[in-house]
């Protein structure tokens, strides 16, 4: 008879879970079957987490879809975007504490990375030339500083998770150690 060896056993740590893989010389043994109990568990709540977020983003899109039928006469009727537009404008211009409004909401608009192009150009309409100038100076400014607060201090983590394994994160994170100034201006002057 055959002397059968004893299955080789190697363990290794990753991410502080202890894994151990087990070799046998041709024996198929199921000695990995509580192993193969957890990937089952592990496929299990991840696929109730996917779950979850499809079941979340199909409400979402169905109030959302439900709100665009609804008022869909009000929202793609032109004359009635330009009529409250001026109505909102003029309201905001004649309101002593309008030139403030319109900063913080800039600001909010600013951080979240929506275009500030047609912002912009109702502040230049409600509050002519030199105070539009002002108020969009202020608001973007302040906009600008509350991305990087919120990105640098509260959504730290979570914004590292999310381009931990983007390449062209990473690509500019070894430019920007290489020649800082270079990158600075090709990523202010790019297009993209």
């Amino acid at each position: 008879a055959a002397a059968v060896t004893p299955a080789e056993s190697t363990v290794f740590q990753n991410d502080g879970n202890s894994h151990q893989i087990n070799i046998s010389n041709g024996n198929n043994s199921n000695s990995n079957s509580n192993s193969n109990g957890n990937n089952n568990i592990e496929k299990k709540a991840i696929s109730k987490i996917t779950i979850q977020k499809a079941a979340l983003w199909t409400g979402f899109g169905s109030v959302l879809s439900f709100f665009l039928f609804k008022y869909r006469h009000q929202l793609f009727n032109k004359q009635f975007l330009q009529d409250h537009t001026v109505k909102y404008l003029t309201t905001l211009n004649e309101n002593p504490r309008g030139l403030v409004y319109y900063i913080i909401g800039l600001a909010a608009w600013e951080a979240i990375g929506l275009s500030t192009i047609p912002v912009e150009t109702a502040a230049g309409m409600a509050f002519g030339l030199q105070r539009g100038i002002l108020a969009s100076t202020c608001g973007k400014l302040s906009g600008a500083a509350l991305a990087f607060l919120l990105g640098r201090f509260v959504l730290q983590k979570w914004v590292r998770t999310k381009l931990q394994d983007n390449q062209h994160f990473q690509l500019i994170q070894t430019s920007v150690k290489q020649s800082p100034t270079q990158t600075a201006l090709l990523l202010k002057y790019s297009i993209f």
